[in-house]
């Protein structure tokens, strides 16, 4: 699926719902693979933060000391995202594709002609993929997150100067780093190499938005923008796949959940 804005090739609607749908089949495996994990360890082990992962993994909340109830909460978060992108990784059906989107583009963008040769040779990684976003959001949340367990000692209440200072040093190594982070997330999770197939879907998508961008002739309107982005059908096939998920697993939320109990 590639835009420019003002219109769009490859993928239609229900292709972009079917993508939310399956990233939130692999959310859900992601999670029940970890919470079998946790459940695993604390059987064999008896130690409590491995029950603490699984309640907090299952989207629960616990209680007890906010320092640790934070702490297991950014473990149990980097632990989730970590396999859910792992999947990500490894599920034929995106990886590859979206890789092959990056060098169309690349290949666009670069003056060369949309052939299977000349796209191939193109990089996977490109400056303007939403894994770069995501990579901002993350070291945010994390930052965030270590923000208030600072906040949470007395001792860090007590040296407020001294965390201050950390946190503003830490928003300029984010703005430094995280497209560097983007980009190495986009090699190692969300895209991989290619194959003949995908760049040939990759180079389609590419032809098509090439030709419905020389027929728009007025700038598109803030919705238009926003729907050709393909975001907002991504995450409705998410949201409803997931509240579905929900809904047909309740039975076995409630059998693990009396499990950690």
């Amino acid at each position: 699926y590639l835009t420019t804005g003002a219109a769009s090739g490859g993928a239609g609607p229900l292709g972009l719902l079917l993508t939310g749908a399956l990233m939130a089949v692999l959310l859900w495996i992601a999670q029940v693979a970890l919470i079998t994990g946790a459940l695993l360890g604390f059987r064999a082990t008896e130690w409590t933060p491995f029950r603490a992962l699984a309640w907090l993994i299952g989207g629960n909340s616990i209680g007890g000391d906010p320092t640790q109830v934070m702490l297991l909460f950014v473990v149990a978060s980097v632990l989730l995202m970590t396999t859910f992108l792992s999947l990500l990784r490894i599920f034929p059906w995106l990886a590859g594709y979206h890789a092959a989107e990056h060098q169309t583009v690349n290949a666009i963008e670069a003056g060369e002609p949309l052939t299977l040769d000349a796209v191939a040779k193109m990089p996977r990684v490109h400056p303007r993929c939403g894994t770069n976003l995501g990579a901002l959001m993350g070291l945010g949340y994390l930052g965030v997150a270590i923000l208030a367990m600072a906040l949470s000692l007395e001792a860090g209440r007590q040296h407020i100067e001294v965390v201050a200072t950390l946190a503003l040093w830490s928003v300029l190594a984010v703005v430094i780093s995280w497209k560097r982070l983007g980009a190495w997330m986009q090699t190692v999770f969300t895209t991989r190499t290619a194959t003949p197939r995908e760049i040939a879907s990759g180079i389609k998508a590419g032809t098509e938005v090439l030709g419905r961008a020389r027929l728009v002739l007025t700038p598109p309107t803030p919705f238009m923008r926003i729907w050709h982005m393909g975001l907002l059908q991504v995450a409705m096939g998410l949201m409803l796949t997931g509240w579905l998920l929900d809904f047909l697993t309740a039975p076995l939320d409630a059998w693990w959940q009396s499990l950690v109990k």
